[in-house]
């Protein structure tokens, strides 16, 4: 078995700053994400926050250092979710709840819950499903079917279509959670 190129514990507090940095400025993929999705996250006064936050995180990093100091292989979608994870739990905005939370009906798992995770500034709690998707787009075309996904059989139309109300919201009303 290969080692890994890159392991969580060899990235340097410079580079998770940057990272967080990342996770929480980028922009959405979607210029008009669907109604049922919650853009409230992203307003100035957050940002301005996050910012304060992330200056201090470089200057103090013992805690980031400690919660990235594992022996594990980097997974670029792993260590996307560990960077959400450590904001949700270490931004004194949230409280996060849960994560990786398994939906099951019938005895059977039907999926799983990414972030769960209270504001505490506005008291609302929110599901969160992340990923880090790369989408190239095929012709000159705004059409979300003329994006594809890496193995060609995917698309960007299909994932917006699936991702929130899929299994998400309905079964959540639903069905139990464990």
């Amino acid at each position: 078995m290969h080692q890994p190129l890159v392991k969580y514990c060899d990235i340097s507090t410079e580079q998770l700053v940057f990272d967080l940095k990342w996770v929480i400025e980028s922009p959405g993929l979607l210029i008009e994400p669907p109604p049922q999705i919650n853009w409230e996250l992203l307003r100035d006064d957050y940002f301005n926050s996050c910012s304060v936050w992330l200056v201090d995180l470089e200057q103090n990093s013992k805690d980031l250092k400690s919660f990235f100091d594992q022996d594990h292989q980097f997974i670029l979608g792993k260590y996307f979710e560990m960077l959400i994870q450590f904001i949700f739990e270490n931004f004194e905005e949230f409280k996060l709840i849960t994560k990786g939370l398994q939906v099951i009906k019938n005895n059977r798992t039907i999926g799983e819950i990414d972030f769960i995770f209270k504001n505490l500034k506005d008291n609302k709690t929110t599901h969160l499903e992340v990923a880090v998707k790369y989408y190239m787009g095929y012709k000159s075309s705004a059409k979300h079917t003329m994006w594809i996904g890496p193995n060609g059989m995917d698309n960007l139309a299909g994932k917006i279509q699936n991702s929130p109300h899929n299994f998400r919201w309905q079964c959540l009303q639903k069905n139990s959670m464990n």
